[in-house]
């Protein structure tokens, strides 16, 4: 901004001091005006030039109007007549009581060349203020690319605006902040770095380069936090294969664990857990941050055709953890909200087993409609207090070999295994033998229904009238897989 002080540095202007107050107040336009006009610059920073004035001109008075209108300066031409005269004396004693700057011009000088100088001293200032945004956006931008944390940019810019900086979450509370800032204070400026964060800093609005750096700073943060919330969907993903490969048995899962943590070490004894929620609900707890093996969550479709039915709107996911860690696990689970199914205890190689067993409470836990009912209780449902049969059945290594013997080629382990029957067998089943709600939920006629009961009875030598048939058929089934 250009001052008294470069206007005098002007040798081409041959502006002379008179009467000095403030030579470093800003000036950013110059207006040419009699005593009488005065008052109409209300607006700071005007520098005020006055060629002539009647003998009897009030100067007393009219240099009063201009340091109410916060004039930084008046300047004096001497009249072409008299090209040497000074300002009038009792302007000179107003000045000096009122503390106004006073300047005394050439009689040659144009007001015009006083504005084009002033109007350069502000490109200058302009430039220069750009210069400084630059660099000060440079030094931010460095930091990011250096790897600096939250905390590093933080302090840069607190340097570079000279004020108090804080990075606060959406309840107001500093993630990370300069020494001394108070989370109490109104904040003027406030950028948003995504996450329900915020860049805020105190005070008066900031210099243009201050504010530049402060704006980098939070271009850098969403940035950061942008990147991160990607890396973390990627790395949930991958460790959900690996947790997959661990309930259905179909890879090894300790190959596929040492690619993404070599100091990882899966444990060798495992409860499969089944999470149940409102879709927004699960998505919020497994973006959790976690480490080590609590990492092992999935939401992949575990098999199309054996995967537990929920109702619209409602979803699964699947946790493997140890049994040291199962008590925290589930407690997490439900303080979100969630309800969950705990399978049996199993070794690491049968986890399958144990995601059976969870399943099969899946039926128990909670309606869409309690789901949805605030407040509500998270439900939690354990196979050992459950299904005391069906988990002895689930944890004999011979469960496969028996239940093939009751199906036949019903069973999955049966390389031509019948899987229009075999469904059709278990919604019967499910449905407690009414053949109508059956023949609905199959989409069916129920004569059509009817001749695939015949057919499976002949296929396995078995009666759907008898309760011992439909029993051990049941509980075929659920071992099966």
């Amino acid at each position: 901004m250009a001052s008294v002080t470069d206007l005098l540095e002007a040798a081409d202007l041959g502006l002379e001091l008179v009467q000095a107050a403030s030579l470093t107040s800003p000036i950013s336009w110059v207006a040419h005006a009699s005593p009488g006009e005065a008052l109409r610059y209300a607006d700071a920073e005007a520098l005020i030039v006055v060629t002539e004035a009647a003998p009897e001109t009030a100067w007393r008075d009219f240099v009063a109007s201009l340091t109410r209108a916060r004039t930084p300066a008046l300047v004096w031409i001497s009249p072409a007549a008299t090209p040497h005269a000074k300002p009038p004396t009792a302007l000179t004693q107003a000045a000096g009581d009122y503390q106004l700057t006073l300047l005394l011009a050439p009689a040659a000088l144009a007001p015009a060349a006083l504005a084009r100088q002033v109007s350069l001293l502000r490109q200058r200032d302009d430039l220069g203020q750009a210069r400084e945004a630059l660099l000060a956006q440079r030094r931010v931008l460095n930091l990011a690319h250096s790897g600096s944390n939250p905390a590093a940019i933080i302090s840069a810019v607190a340097q570079l605006t000279d004020r108090q900086v804080a990075l606060i979450d959406r309840d107001g509370r500093s993630i990370a902040a300069t020494q001394g800032f108070d989370e109490g204070a109104e904040q003027s400026q406030r950028l948003s770095v995504g996450s329900g964060r915020e860049l805020v800093a105190p005070g008066p609005p900031l210099e243009p380069e201050g504010a530049a750096a402060f704006t980098s700073a939070a271009m850098v943060l969403s940035i950061d936090d942008r990147t991160r919330a990607h890396n973390s969907v990627i790395e949930r993903e991958r460790w959900g294969r690996v947790t997959k490969a661990i309930v259905t048995g179909a890879a090894d899962p300790q190959r596929l664990v040492h690619l993404l943590d070599p100091d990882i070490t899966l444990p060798e004894r495992v409860h499969v857990l089944v999470v149940q929620g409102q879709a927004e609900a699960i998505s919020a707890w497994r973006s959790q941050h976690r480490e080590g093996s609590m990492r092992l969550i999935t939401r992949y479709p575990l098999n199309a055709r054996t995967q537990p039915a929920t109702p619209q709107g409602v979803v699964l996911a699947w946790q493997v953890v140890s049994p040291e860690l199962a008590g925290e696990a589930i407690e997490n689970i439900t303080i979100a909200g969630l309800d969950v199914a705990v399978g049996v205890e199993t070794e690491l190689q049968h986890a399958e087993v144990s995601r059976r067993s969870a399943e099969a409470l899946v039926p128990r836990l909670s309606s869409a409609e309690r789901l949805y009912r605030t407040p509500r209780t998270p439900r939690v449902f354990r196979a050992t207090e459950s299904n005391a049969l069906l988990e002895l059945l689930l944890a004999a290594p011979e469960s496969p070999s028996a239940s093939h013997a009751v199906l036949g080629s019903l069973s999955l382990h049966d390389p031509s295994c019948d899987h229009e029957a075999r469904e059709t067998l278990r919604v019967f089943l499910e449905q407690h033998g009414q053949r109508g709600v059956a023949a609905e939920v199959l989409g069916i006629h129920r004569n059509t229904l009817r001749a695939r009961l015949e057919r499976i009875e002949s296929m396995i030598g078995v009666s759907l009238e008898s309760a011992d048939d439909r029993a051990q058929l049941w509980l075929a089934l659920r071992v099966d897989g």
